[in-house]
């Protein structure tokens, strides 16, 4: 498991263990509640990063951007659209926040 893993995994134990501290009780409800919460905290940054990432809005801006030159009577040039090589973080934060919600869910059915 790469570090980064394990560095997000720690991060979410640490913030699982502020809510339950929140709590003010430490039951097997309350830890599988935190983990829940923390589990959809991750999986929405994650698919957040999953879909600006994939570079929809950049390609409905970029319709958009033809259409108004279309519509102003410039010749549209067919040049490819700028490529982003930057990496997005979509997949560790999905696992991490996958392997919370199972645990979550684990924890609420015992």
């Amino acid at each position: 498991m790469p570090k980064k893993y394990l560095y997000t995994y720690i991060a979410g134990v640490l913030l699982t263990a502020l809510f339950v501290v929140w709590y003010q009780e430490v039951t097997l409800r309350t830890i599988a509640d935190s983990l829940f919460t923390i589990s959809l905290l991750f999986l929405c940054v994650g698919l957040f990063s999953k879909i600006f990432g994939a570079g929809f809005f950049n390609g409905f801006i970029s319709g958009l951007k033809k259409l108004r030159r279309l519509e102003s009577g410039e010749q549209s040039s067919n040049t490819p659209s700028e490529q982003h090589t930057k990496t997005h973080p979509a997949r560790l934060f999905l696992v991490v926040g996958g392997t919370f919600l199972v645990l979550s869910l684990v924890l609420a059915y015992l």
